[in-house]
C-alpha cells in the first residue's frame, strides 16, 4: 500500500481576521478544533514562514470546525474563543487529525472567499450534492427570501476571486514541496 509523505488541505475558507479580503491566500501549518491544536512536522513548519514570502500568502493559525460559521457575530465567538486564528474551513481539522495519527506532516493553503464581516444567505448554507449546489432548492430558498440575492451573486464573486487567487500559489507550493 502507497503511503503519502505529506497531506495538503486546499481550497477556500471564511475569514475570521476582520482585515483579510476576498482572494487574501493563507499558508498555515497549524490548526485548531475542538478537540485540540494540531502542528505539522518541524521541518516543514520552519519552511512554512519562507514559503508564505515566496507564495505572497500570509502565515497563520486556521480554525478548523465542524460546522459553517455562517454570521459576523459567530466568526467573532470563534476567533475570540480559539485564539486569533486568521481564517477557519470545514476540512483541515480532519486533514491535520488523520496526518497526527499517521506521523506525517500537513500543509494548509487556503483562500478566504467569505470576509469576517459577512453573514451567508440562506441560500449558501443548504447542502451540496455531489459536491455542487442543489440548484432547485437554492432557486427555492431565493424565491422565499429574494433579498438575499445580492450577497448571492457577491458571495459568488468573491469565491471566484478566492479561487483564482489559489491557481499561482499552489503551482508555486508543488515545486517548493517537490516530487
Amino acid at each position: 500500500m502507497a503511503r503519502a509523505d505529506f497531506l495538503i488541505s486546499f481550497g477556500i475558507a471564511g475569514g475570521l481576521a476582520l482585515d483579510l479580503r476576498p482572494g487574501t491566500v493563507i499558508l498555515s501549518g497549524e490548526v485548531i478544533t475542538e478537540e485540540g491544536r494540531y502542528r505539522t512536522a518541524p521541518p516543514l513548519a520552519e519552511a512554512i514562514g519562507g514559503w508564505a514570502a515566496q507564495l505572497g500568502a500570509l502565515e497563520g493559525t486556521v480554525y478548523g470546525s465542524r460546522t459553517i460559521l455562517a454570521t459576523s457575530p459567530a466568526k467573532a465567538e470563534y476567533r475570540a474563543k480559539v485564539g486569533s486564528p486568521l481564517a477557519v474551513d470545514l476540512e483541515s481539522g480532519a486533514i491535520a487529525r488523520v496526518a497526527a495519527q499517521r506521523g506525517i506532516p500537513f500543509v494548509i493553503l487556503r483562500a478566504i472567499a467569505d470576509p469576517a464581516w459577512r453573514d451567508l444567505p440562506a441560500a449558501a448554507l443548504l447542502p451540496l450534492v455531489e459536491g455542487r449546489p442543489d440548484l432547485p432548492r437554492v432557486l427555492a430558498s431565493m424565491m422565499r427570501q429574494p433579498g438575499q440575492i445580492p450577497a448571492l451573486i457577491g458571495l459568488a464573486r468573491e469565491t471566484r476571486r478566492a479561487l483564482r487567487a489559489l491557481v499561482v500559489p499552489a503551482r508555486a507550493l508543488r515545486r517548493l514541496i517537490g516530487p
